[in-house]
């Protein structure tokens, strides 16, 4: 609006307030021109205009294809015939919602547009994947043996039993392992134990076995 100040005579002046409508091309302005989301969730985008005569405001994706409204994609438009605020809110992002995002506006003297970038993210809720190392604690014993003969000719089977099976650390019944062992993993060794027990078992069975 212009204002026109007349001077009528020496002494008084008078103001004359009338319209003057002035012709303005569109302007576009966008706060936030970066977003990251993560899939399934609610975004919304905003952008600004200016323009006289009022102009024609519209969102559409890159590929210049116009964003109805729907359930999915909701675009609201406020303000008056000079200054307008554009919002497009997207309900549940899907992979194929991520990309470029252009506001138009466009009156008689031309148009302009501006674009937002909806990158994804990861979901703050995600599980992240941690690797874990395993180390072994112990090497299993190989049964593999052949039995060996003494001068006589006899078989020898003492060698069938492996060291690691002779040799084990034992916990009392409060599970508490002797003083030399101390800060050592008590289910460790009751594994180990477990384990040699099982292998004298099997070995015992094959000795039989083959004295038959």
């Amino acid at each position: 609006m212009y204002y026109c100040l007349l001077a009528l005579t020496a002494a008084s002046l008078v103001n004359i307030f009338k319209d003057y409508p002035v012709s303005v091309p569109p302007s576009v302005w966008i706060q936030y021109q970066l977003i990251g989301a993560y899939d399934g969730q609610k975004i919304t985008l905003e952008c600004h205009s200016q323009a006289f005569p009022k102009s024609i405001n519209y969102w559409s994706r890159e590929n210049g294809d116009i964003i109805p409204h729907s359930a999915k994609y909701v675009p609201e438009i406020i303000g008056d015939n000079y200054k307008v605020h554009m919002k497009l809110t997207i309900n549940y992002l899907a992979p194929e919602d991520y990309g470029i995002y252009k506001c138009i506006s466009k009156n008689s003297l031309g148009d302009m547009e501006g674009s937002v970038n909806v990158y994804k993210i990861p979901h703050p809720n995600a599980a992240v994947p941690t690797k874990i190392k395993s180390v072994a604690h112990d090497k299993p014993a190989d049964l593999t043996y052949s039995p060996s003969s003494d001068q006589n000719g006899k078989r020898n089977f003492k060698n069938l039993i492996p060291k690691a099976s002779r040799q084990f650390i034992v916990a009392d019944k409060r599970g508490k392992l002797p003083g030399n062992c101390s800060g050592i993993d008590t289910h460790h060794f009751r594994t180990i134990a477990f384990r040699s027990f099982i292998e004298i078992i099997l070995l015992n069975v094959f000795v039989r076995n083959a004295l038959m």
